[in-house]
């Protein structure tokens, strides 16, 4: 079991896998290809996790993908809270109507969804990667890969460069990922229609956990959950045909003042009682 103050033992040596990036992704893999008897090297450029809008929210079909591999109980233990319900604003029903969809009920095999912050997450990923003999790297840069029969990975870490040979390389470094732009494989997808931002907001001790929330205001879709320890993220998102820098200051403070639910918790109080609406259960 080895760590980022240990990684001179990389050095000059050959694994079965390495892994770069050890994010959510990265990290996840790493431990289940460990726990299978396959010797694992992640290679992260971060030494230690930065807070971002992105990991925070697993679907109910995520949280069984997580008991699957026996990771749901480390993300519960890293601060991750169940969402059982989810509210339905819009400008045109009073928020005393507001429908509730309950998330519990969508799969029978599991609570609901979660929230669990990103860096949390992250750190008990890689600390169970670690725990299941993962060698885990931080503060590693330059990262170059060559693919072939025998492939090659070579990185910098401490201003010396090491070398490592693998039978399998992962590139777990994000959407614009350094591995997949030199193995030159193209990346498909759509052209963007929305913009979107997050910001975390404390001192919102008074707001149930479980309960999630989304709805519109004026041109803005709005996202919010409530997590352990009194914060709440919020996520908007703007149409790009009608973005622009002063737009999204102005429309983010108007939003914020004048949306019901941004009032319930600028207030610290949660928002109105609201009559449930069934889901019918899926498997």
């Amino acid at each position: 079991m080895t760590t980022e103050a240990e990684g001179e033992g990389a050095v000059g040596r050959s694994v079965d896998v390495v892994v770069v990036g050890g994010g959510i992704a990265g990290s996840s893999l790493a431990g289940a290809v460990a726990r299978a008897g396959l010797e694992v090297l992640v290679l992260e450029r971060q030494t230690s996790y930065r807070d971002k809008v992105r990991g925070e929210y697993l679907h109910p079909w995520g949280v069984a993908e997580a008991q699957r591999l026996g990771i749901d109980a480390t993300l519960v233990a890293a601060g991750g809270s169940w969402v059982t319900e989810a509210v339905g604003y819009d400008e045109l029903i009073p928020p005393s109507h507001a429908p509730v969809i309950r998330i519990e009920h969508i799969r029978r095999d599991v609570p609901g969804a979660m929230d669990v912050g990103h860096p949390q997450t992250c750190t008990a990923l890689a600390e169970m990667a670690v725990a299941a003999g993962v060698t885990f790297l931080r503060g590693v840069g330059d990262v170059s890969v060559s693919a072939g029969v025998a492939p090659c990975v070579r990185y910098g870490l401490d201003d010396v460069e090491h070398e490592v040979r693998c039978r399998l390389i992962v590139g777990a470094d994000g959407r614009a990922s350094s591995v997949r732009r030199q193995l030159g494989l193209t990346l498909h997808g759509t052209e963007p229609r929305t913009w979107g931002a997050g910001m975390l907001a404390s001192g919102l001790a008074s707001l149930p956990v479980q309960r999630a929330a989304l709805g519109t205001h004026d041109d803005v879709l709005y996202l919010i959950f409530p997590c352990e320890g009194g914060v709440a993220r919020l996520y908007l998102w703007y149409a790009l045909d009608r973005l622009s820098g002063s737009s999204v200051r102005t429309g983010s403070r108007s939003f914020s003042i004048r949306s019901g639910w941004i009032a319930c918790l600028t207030a610290r109080r949660s928002p109105p009682p609201n009559p449930p609406v069934r889901v019918p259960s899926t498997r």
